[in-house]
């Protein structure tokens, strides 16, 4: 399985809406995508795209996005086209300090 890395340097220091219309434009066949960025940019997508998530996780929505955090959602569409506000369920949060206080 070959690896495609995009970069997009018009998504630097943009807003949700632009990261989501990228999502909405993916080819269906994939169906793992990782969105590397900067907040807050990347909370205030995560904020949008999350329609629930563990109760241990809750604080996620109420905070910035730490530098090396990593969020992990799940979607229950059928096309990168129908993803939107809520459509996601935050399944895992794991921040750099978690990994050093359980290695």
């Amino acid at each position: 399985m070959k690896s495609k890395i995009h970069e997009k340097k018009e998504l630097y220091l943009c807003g949700y809406r632009e990261i989501l219309k990228e999502l909405s434009l993916l080819d269906n066949s994939l169906n793992n995508v990782i969105v590397i960025g900067h907040e807050p940019s990347i909370s205030e997508t995560l904020k949008f795209l999350i329609s629930y998530c563990r109760p241990d996780l809750k604080y996620v929505t109420n905070s910035l996005y730490p530098t090396g955090g990593l969020a992990i959602l799940n979607f229950n569409i059928k096309s990168w086209y129908e993803i939107d506000e809520k459509t996601g369920v935050l399944d895992a949060f794991v921040t750099p300090n978690y990994l050093k206080k359980n290695e």
